[in-house]
């Protein structure tokens, strides 16, 4: 009797410990075309943990992602995400802040948890601008899009081509989106994403753009490289607004230069220029979110290496490289802000502090400035406030 006992309870323990696993999903990985003939029927398939894998090739397919998954190309140069000659909008997709529909590429949404290693996204894409007024916006474009809660990790990946060919003249299509500042459906609006080692070129008007209040990103070690001269009027690498909060490092950041005849230039506020990266707000008094941190990065050739507006103690800008970018080094704009041990050469200034709706305050801490054209720091004021720059040096 004993030993039956004993029997049945080792056959109970196996038959529990047999059933635990069933319980819980098995992560599997599912290959693209092996067993599925494109990333979105795996998409599709998949369970909620699984990975996916995209074995070498081109697939022209837009591609939702709306639960938590792991895609992993076989590396930029080889496994590519290309646009379909015509981009369909998602039911997901909100609209902008001026009411045009949005649509894009890749877009992560519905709080999704994603991780994507080893793509090119690229276009082209038609329908951007309008024909008939070629700097009018039809329809907001992105290469990879993050909205309604959703967060993605990219890395050792490329986008490109997020542009009309030949060159559109509207400012419409961003490279990567995260968050969007105006939507049409509660919390559509809220981003979040880590970027690391993406290289994101040949945009139509910025290269990483974050935005809204709740938005965040780690964007570090990526190359965002403009269209150097070119027609287009705003043409930024990366962007932070409308509250969103980002920690942008160790990135390099080049070739966005405005060339508009009449439009572009080193004032402020009459002409227009384009910036390597930019912190600011769409509306007045609604700038980066405290907690921004721009640092250790190369900006080089562009119109203003670094833009920080409508800021109240919201960044840290500090142990940047900024060379050779023709108007100004770095902006601060209508805030309080400061700055520690940036090194900025050529261009016509170093740093400009500029007051146009609020005394602006910047307190620069040991930053080493070189072979400006016209000063090494600037302060410009108007319309009866004041901008003070206070150096601080060893």
């Amino acid at each position: 009797m004993t030993q039956v006992t004993r029997k049945s309870l080792v056959v109970l323990a196996m038959l529990a410990g047999n059933l635990l696993p069933v319980s819980a999903h098995a992560r599997s990985t599912l290959v693209v075309p092996a067993q599925f003939p494109t990333i979105q029927s795996a998409v599709d398939f998949a369970a909620p943990g699984d990975t996916i894998k995209v074995l070498p090739g081109t697939y022209a397919e837009q591609v939702l992602i709306d639960k938590e998954l792991t895609l992993k190309g076989a590396g930029a140069s080889k496994t590519i995400i290309q646009a379909p000659p015509t981009l369909m909008p998602h039911a997901e997709d909100p609209v902008d802040r001026a009411g045009r529909p949005t649509t894009e590429i890749v877009l992560v949404t519905n709080g999704a948890d994603v991780a994507m290693s080893g793509f090119t996204v690229t276009g082209p894409v038609s329908g951007m601008c309008d024909p008939l007024r070629p700097r009018r916006v039809l329809r907001r474009i992105a290469g990879i899009r993050v909205i309604n809660g959703a967060t993605l990790d990219l890395r050792d990946s490329r986008v490109t081509g997020i542009r009309e060919n030949p060159l559109g003249l509207c400012n419409n299509g961003n490279g990567i989106g995260v968050g969007l500042t105006t939507i049409n459906f509660a919390g559509g609006s809220v981003g979040h994403a880590t970027i690391k080692n993406v290289r994101v070129d040949d945009y139509q008007e910025d290269g990483i753009f974050v935005s809204g209040p709740g938005s965040t990103a780690t964007i570090s070690e990526n190359v965002v490289t403009g269209q150097g001269p070119s027609p287009l009027q705003e043409h930024l690498g990366i962007v932070i607004v409308d509250r969103a909060v980002a920690t942008v490092t160790r990135n390099t950041i080049s070739g966005h230069l405005c060339n508009v005849p009449n439009e572009c230039g080193p004032d402020f506020f009459s002409q227009i220029q384009s910036y390597g990266i930019a912190a600011y707000g769409v509306d007045p008094g609604s700038g980066p979110g405290p907690g921004t941190v721009i640092s250790e990065n190369n900006v080089v050739n562009n119109d203003v290496g670094i833009l920080v507006a409508d800021g109240v103690g919201c960044c840290t800008v500090s142990e940047n490289t900024v060379t050779n970018n023709r108007f100004m080094g770095v902006v601060f704009f209508d805030g309080s802000f400061t700055t520690s041990e940036n090194v900025i050469t050529g261009g016509d200034v170093g740093i400009q502090v500029i007051a146009a709706t609020v005394d602006t305050v910047a307190v620069l801490h040991e930053d080493v400035i070189t072979g400006t054209s016209i000063a090494p720091v600037q302060e410009l004021s108007c319309c009866g406030v004041t901008a003070t720059a206070i150096v601080q040096t060893k």
